[in-house]
């Protein structure tokens, strides 16, 4: 197509690949993996605008962050087939780009992205039936419209006199929020007005109005439809140090009366909680999130009395952690931390776990990203894990999500294409009654979204 207001075509091709075994992509990362600090990512990879998946164009009841399915898995021959399925992904480079795909069936075997949609650098969402990107380095938004294999510009929001947005979530078809890190505030709006533009900001300044000073991070945000509520994993610094408090934070706001409320576990330390599927709601719409410990590094880098990862619950209908629930990984699994909490359905979730023995502040980040792992299943019901015996020890998978009820989670590779290493993702299947995965497909680009086209 050529007509002005389309978008453009890329031609992103990789031939002579080869696994170098043993490597993460570090796509992921970002840059917040240096002595639990670092920009509010995710940079190169989603945190609320994570993978999302469902059946028919619905958003997301996390607001454009991963959905998981809440019943149970019942996995049966072949992938799911027709409608047409749009896939978004973000390709690494100088700058990051964003790119949209069309297939006539669930993607399998090796995704190119010849013929991808390019949506130039920004990061691509899926709202309300039609995919939206937002350039953070502008602070705009711009929505498009399906047009056969091609998207079509209808309609674009700035926010850049409010100080710019670094992310989008959604509670609803008509409710939208971009976060505004400079102003610390929440903007409303409409992503299916004709024009749209701002309905309402929401301060939420108080989050900077403890004795702790401003937190350094924003990270995921998982929002309750039940009470228009949304919670996002907050990381407080250490003055003069590269270090973070090392105890659990979460604000929660109200997005109609913009009630804030802040909440501290103790118990728990600080959690990177971004660019991973690190927690969830089930069906009882209580919420779970795995404090990660900064991936397991923070005795690493040197926090005093590092504390052990753990699972905290905020039961529905409230404001404030279960202190009688925990999940102690580091217990459950014989020393190894965990990274990752991803959704299967029916209280379930899928885990990694490594060793972090050896590792020093010298060889951190690249001892993280050669880490090998295996593999868990968390039962929050009983408040416990057991190993997946079914998968091979391999690279840690951090990431997933669901289509038609079945549950996939990514592994994340580097590969040798062309003679050069280049990240690649990789999608496989997980099956919660036989607790084994199967590959399905592999892309070279980080993936944000895999829907059915409207």
């Amino acid at each position: 197509h050529s007509a002005i207001g389309h978008s453009h075509r890329t031609a992103i091709t990789g031939h002579g690949t080869a696994r170098v075994r043993g490597h993460h992509s570090g796509v992921w990362l970002g840059g917040a993996l240096t002595s639990g600090c670092g920009d509010d990512e995710p940079a190169t990879q989603p945190d609320a605008g994570m993978m999302t998946a469902d059946t028919g164009g619905t958003v997301p009841s996390d607001g454009g962050t991963m959905t998981m399915a809440d019943g149970g898995v019942e996995a049966d021959a072949g992938l799911p087939s027709g409608p047409r399925f749009v896939f978004g992904a973000t390709i690494q480079g100088d700058p990051t780009i964003a790119v949209v795909k069309f297939f006539d069936e669930f993607p399998s075997g090796q995704v190119t992205f010849e013929d991808a949609v390019e949506l130039g650098p920004t990061f691509p969402y899926f709202i309300a039936g039609r995919i939206f990107t937002l350039d953070r380095a502008g602070g705009t938004v711009v929505r498009y419209r399906f047009d056969g294999d091609d998207l079509v510009e209808d309609g674009r929001i700035s926010f850049s006199a409010r100080g710019g947005a670094e992310d989008l979530f959604v509670l609803s078809d008509t409710r939208a929020f971009a976060f505004n890190s400079a102003g610390l505030e929440y903007i409303e709006f409409d992503p299916t007005a004709a024009t749209m533009s701002i309905v309402k900001t929401i301060d939420i300044s108080g989050v900077a109005s403890t004795p702790l000073g401003p937190p350094s991070l924003f990270r995921r945000k998982f929002v309750r439809q039940s009470d228009n509520t949304v919670f996002s994993v907050l990381n407080y610094p250490i003055t003069g140090t590269p270090l973070s408090v090392d105890s659990f934070f979460l604000s929660a706001v109200n997005l109609d009366s913009g009630d804030l409320t802040l909440i501290r576990d103790d118990r728990c330390p600080t959690s990177v909680s971004f660019g991973l599927s690190s927690g969830f709601f089930d069906a009882n719409d209580d919420l779970f999130i795995l404090a990660d410990a900064n991936l397991g590094l923070n005795a690493v880098f040197g926090v005093p009395n590092a504390k052990d990862p753990c699972v905290v619950r905020v039961a529905r209908d409230t404001l404030d952690v279960d202190t009688s629930y925990q999940i102690l990984p580091r217990t459950e699994t014989s020393g190894r931390f965990a990274v990752g909490l991803i959704h299967l359905g029916n209280g379930l979730a899928f885990t990694s776990t490594y060793d972090t023995s050896g590792i020093s502040p010298d060889n951190a980040i690249d001892a993280f990203l050669a880490a090998q792992g295996n593999y868990w299943l968390v039962d929050t019901a009983s408040a416990s894990m057991s190993r997946l015996d079914g998968i091979p020890e391999d690279d840690l998978i951090v990431f997933g999500f669901d289509v038609d009820g079945r549950n996939y989670v990514v592994r994340d590779e580097v590969v040798m294409r062309d003679g050069l290493e280049v990240p690649e993702n990789v999608v496989l299947e997980f099956d919660v009654g036989a607790g084994t995965a199967t590959e399905v497909f592999r892309a070279g680009g980080f993936p944000w979204f895999l829907h059915r086209i409207p």
